[in-house]
């Protein structure tokens, strides 16, 4: 990474974060979901599986990702007057997921006697979640 950033990177397009920022975007991170779902086919149907392990690299060149430095706000979105329909960014999030839900996606840390598990949880909960 230091030879990247010193020989190749433009200058300043990714900082160094540290400090509350960094362990709010952390927090983000969870991990994939290994939850394996059998979908139903007629025996008529074929079934195509891909691995996408190789997803990452691909997506980190196609996609746009946030750069530069981060901007940290306090407040809601509804009483700051901020659009954030096109902005890419951490968000912590109070959720109200449906406690019938058949497969809950947003994952969490949660800490437990043993540790800090990754859950997807149903009901209210709250979290830092990328957009």
């Amino acid at each position: 990474m230091g030879i990247y950033r010193t020989s190749y990177l433009i200058k300043e397009t990714i900082p160094i974060i540290i400090g509350k920022t960094k362990e709010d975007i952390k927090q983000s991170f969870t991990g994939g979901s290994t939850d394996m779902f059998i979908p139903y086919l007629p025996k008529d149907k074929k079934l195509y599986a891909y691995d996408v392990n190789s997803l990452y690299p691909f997506v980190m060149m196609k996609i746009e990702y946030p750069i530069g430095d981060p901007i940290y706000f306090i407040g809601e979105l509804t009483n700051l007057n901020i659009d954030i329909s096109d902005k890419l960014g951490f968000y912590h999030c109070k959720i109200k997921a449906p406690i019938d839900i058949k497969h809950p996606i947003l994952q969490i840390h949660h800490k437990t006697t043993d540790g800090i598990r990754t859950i997807s949880p149903v009901g209210n909960f709250e979290g830092w979640f990328f957009s």
